[in-house]
């Protein structure tokens, strides 16, 4: 584990009138890039890749680990396998949509915990040829049958930051009624400044939630002011900051 005293960082952000801002005094990174990652043009990881990116991540103290997507992808699967076996401290996560196959699929490979994604923009949902019942449906379908079999659900609501509001606080309770720990804000194609995206957590999130972008809004948003930050860097790294390392 890498320690404070390892890093080169200013003594000015331990004064007592800096940290007074933070609610708590740990950090904890949620790293998507054995998933989110090979969304980067070029970039594919072998299974044995991505268990050596792992070891690093949680030698670094990486806290959650975003294993890959097992449903659409057997390397994903067996590296989730090879993750498994590791003994890594960091919790891995999955990655799932609204649909029963991909959870079976967790539940098959021993995963305790999971992203359920659902596209909740009209943008979105137009695309995909599905109304918004089908994704209440879906979604609660989904996160119920992860709950039932013993897996620790985040929610994602795809294009959030482009969703009617009244409709996005629906799927966000209809996700936590069927049993989601967590849900997080997505401002999947950065269409939300800095400033705007707080207006979500005060208009449409029942709880208290993580956020998810690139690494360049994820910083603008600490900037703007201090939550749970999940985030997606060209190098890739959610209560929490979601990233990515590569």
């Amino acid at each position: 584990m890498i320690t404070s005293s390892q890093i080169w960082v200013s003594d000015l952000n331990s004064r007592p009138e800096i940290r007074f801002a933070f609610r708590s005094k740990t950090v904890r990174f949620y790293d998507t890039t054995l998933r989110d990652g090979e969304q980067t043009v070029g970039v594919v990881f072998s299974p044995q890749q991505k268990l050596d990116i792992a070891r690093q991540l949680d030698e670094l103290g990486v806290s959650r680990i975003e294993a890959g997507f097992p449903r659409v992808s057997a390397e994903d699967a067996e590296a989730i396998q090879l993750m498994s076996k590791a003994n890594l401290k960091a919790e891995l996560w999955g990655f799932s949509r609204a649909v029963r196959a991909d959870v079976e699929e967790l539940v098959r490979l021993g995963l305790r915990a999971s992203i359920i994604e659902a596209p909740t923009s009209d943008i979105k949902l137009s695309a995909y040829g599905i109304s918004r019942d089908e994704v209440l449906r879906r979604v609660s379908d989904a996160v119920s049958f992860a709950k039932q079999n013993g897996i620790t659900v985040a929610f994602f609501a795809v294009d959030g930051t482009r969703t009617d509001l009244d409709f996005l606080k629906r799927v966000y309770l209809a996700a936590m009624d069927a049993g989601a720990k967590e849900i997080v804000v997505v401002d999947t194609i950065g269409a939300c400044g800095p400033e705007a995206v707080w207006l979500l957590p005060a208009q449409s999130l029942p709880c208290a939630a993580a956020l998810h972008g690139s690494k360049a809004q994820s910083m603008e948003w600490v900037n703007a002011r201090a939550m749970p930050i999940s985030v997606r860097s060209r190098s890739h790294c959610s209560a929490f900051i979601t990233s990515q390392s590569i």
